[in-house]
């Protein structure tokens, strides 16, 4: 009974899924914008074809901007340009163009190469860009 038990656990933790803990240096980086979420958890989420590119590149230095291929800001831009920091799996975000007095906090979830962040006007799912 006790080998069974032992096998059960080792089992249990060998075949989990690791999530990667979201850390400043895990989400550095260019983000390739897969779907884009706008307005509530009703609101239906648009695929972005792959004619079209949004990239969100989150630098080391704390800032942040969207290049865009054959795809337009409507078409999912995460807060034009900006700063960010990073703070328990949020990003603190502070758009270049905004009267805000203070960062707009967006959550962040990290798993292997897929980011996602919640925002109460938006979601969005990206794959790190190769």
């Amino acid at each position: 009974m006790k080998k069974l038990l032992f096998m059960a656990v080792l089992w249990l933790l060998f075949s989990c899924k690791k999530e990667n803990p979201a850390g400043p240096s895990a989400v550095v980086g260019n983000w390739r914008l897969v779907y884009f979420c706008p307005g509530s958890l009703t609101t239906p989420c648009t695929l972005l074809p792959d004619s079209k590119t949004v990239l969100l590149r989150l630098k080391a230095d704390g800032s942040y901007d969207n290049v865009f291929t054959n795809a337009t800001a409507q078409e999912g831009s995460f807060f034009g340009t900006g700063t960010y920091r990073f703070v328990q799996n949020q990003l603190l975000v502070r758009p270049a163009l905004s009267s805000h007095t203070t960062p707009d906090t967006v959550l962040v979830q990290l798993r292997n190469d897929t980011l996602w962040l919640r925002h109460p006007a938006a979601r969005y799912t990206y794959t790190r860009a190769k």
